[in-house]
């Protein structure tokens, strides 16, 4: 391990305007191979001006931020008590800042949802009307206010995997930070199987979540032919209605990166 990689995890951090703790810095540890809290520590003692840089446990802007993470997950929680009966969604989990409990007051909540194959388009309407009424819902390109929900990411149970040309640092980060607020049948842990080549960029990560995580065999229930077809059919008319507003997004009949920002560019230069 070197110093370098103690330098990189702290600038990535700090691009977000985030602190980390000596766990959190071993715990996000820019590096291909997995290494102890002892060396972290160790080889912190030796760079007085990286150690200045980590925060305590105690730190009230850190405590802050937990107890401003904890409301935003009750406000969302009474919208996930109810898309948990929808018996086609097997995941809800968070992502963005708020999963790393680092948000601001003003952020929305960005979901991830995984649904079983072949009803992904069938599911979001459903799931778009039900957030609409029951709490604020972000519309594309609307104005950032406090709470909204943004379900920016969605997948079927046979498409877990995030798609090579968008595997990279900032990528790996987003698959492993996210949070399960509702998890039929371990879903989130094959979700996380599926997406081993986070362990390049971020293997303590990866080892830690795995081995939190016990890895129980895809169990994938498959619609009969009048849903697929009828999934078929939402995803064209879908796709038809958002085709004028797409920039960057990535969308299939399976998957959905409601993403049009790139930040991965911003955050390699950032990290030099």
């Amino acid at each position: 391990m070197k110093a370098s990689q103690l330098q990189k995890t702290i600038n990535y951090a700090s691009f977000f305007n985030a602190s980390l703790t000596l766990e959190g810095l071993h715990f996000w540890l820019i590096s291909p191979k997995k290494h102890s809290l002892v060396e972290v520590r160790n080889l912190l003692t030796k760079h007085p001006s990286l150690k200045k840089k980590i925060i305590s446990t105690k730190d009230k802007y850190l405590l802050k931020k937990t107890r401003l993470t904890n409301q935003k997950i009750k406000t969302v929680q009474k919208l996930v008590n109810v898309l948990k009966i929808v018996p086609s969604i097997k995941l809800i989990a968070l992502t963005g800042s708020l999963s790393v409990n680092n948000p601001k007051k003003r952020d929305d909540i960005d979901l991830m949802i995984v649904v079983t194959p072949n009803t992904l388009w069938l599911t979001r309407p459903l799931v778009i009307f039900l957030t609409s009424t029951l709490s604020i819902r972000r519309k594309p390109r609307g104005m950032v206010t406090t709470n909204t929900i943004c379900t920016n990411l969605w997948l079927d149970q046979l498409n877990l995997t995030v798609p090579k040309n968008k595997q990279n640092l900032y990528t790996a980060h987003e698959v492993l930070q996210t949070k399960p607020l509702f998890d039929r049948g371990g879903v989130h842990q094959q979700f996380v199987k599926k997406n081993i080549w986070t362990k390049k960029y971020l293997a303590t990560a990866y080892n830690q979540i795995a081995k939190t995580s016990k890895i129980s065999p895809l169990k994938v229930s498959q619609p009969n032919w009048l849903i697929e077809k009828l999934n078929l059919l939402f995803f064209k008319l879908q796709y038809l209605y958002m085709k004028p507003k797409i920039t960057k997004e990535h969308i299939t009949l399976h998957s959905a990166y409601f993403h049009p920002r790139n930040l991965y560019l911003k955050i390699k230069k950032h990290l030099f």
